[in-house]
């Protein structure tokens, strides 16, 4: 057996059944990524070589937290302005709630 070697392209936020329109150039940049992860798959098949995306949707970064604050407004907690974003900007999301870097983190590491 020889060694294996592990191919990560964290993807990151990316809904392909629903880009929203505002963010086209992302979903579009997304899409290319994919299409490279699965050609680099293809490209290495049967040669202990193993190509992941990972995919983990909204997360909850430093960028996040501010985009946060400007959507919540007086009154408003931060659960309560991320369930009305998903519910409303994202209703197509699996996870309903933003993912921690950490949790994005500790897949790839896995």
């Amino acid at each position: 057996m020889g060694s294996n070697t592990i191919i990560i392209n964290n993807v990151g936020i990316f809904e392909p059944k629903s880009p929203s329109s505002e963010m086209m150039h992302y979903g579009v940049a997304k899409t290319a990524q994919l299409a490279a992860s699965r050609g680099l798959a293809e490209l290495t098949k049967g040669i202990n070589v193993t190509v992941t995306s990972l995919l983990p949707g909204p997360a909850a970064s430093e960028d996040a937290e501010g985009f946060g604050e400007k959507l919540a407004g007086e009154g408003k907690t931060r659960e309560e302005t991320e369930h009305e974003f998903f519910r409303d900007a994202r209703p197509s999301s699996l996870l309903q709630r933003f993912i921690t870097v950490e949790k994005t983190a500790s897949t790839a590491a896995y």
